[in-house]
């Protein structure tokens, strides 16, 4: 069954980290989309390869955000004493380029 706004095809998936019941996935390299019967949409925003799409860490515990971060090829920095993430910078969803750095606010 099709989703009515089409179905993506990626050539890399990588797992990222599971929380949870939560499966986390990082999208690596070009996407596809197949658009039978959907509207026009733009590529996908993940098809670039050189920005990498921050996640979202925050209310992860700070080893958890690291080990994400890490899976998703970024590098993060934790800020503060506390054990849990609170805040991020940048935010999720945005894009910076790979290895960059993420400021855990805890």
């Amino acid at each position: 069954m099709t989703s009515p706004r089409g179905l993506s095809i990626c050539d890399r998936l990588r797992l990222s980290a599971v929380i949870g019941t939560f499966l986390v996935a990082v999208v690596t390299g070009s996407c596809q989309s197949s658009t039978a019967g959907a509207p026009s949409e733009s590529p996908s925003p993940l098809a670039s390869s050189t920005e990498t799409v921050v996640p979202d860490v925050i209310g992860l515990s700070v080893q958890d955000a690291l080990e994400l971060l890490a899976g998703s090829g970024l590098r993060g920095k934790a800020q503060g004493n506390g054990s849990v993430v609170m805040g991020q910078s940048p935010e999720p969803g945005s894009k910076i380029e790979p290895q960059g750095i993420v400021v855990l606010r805890t």
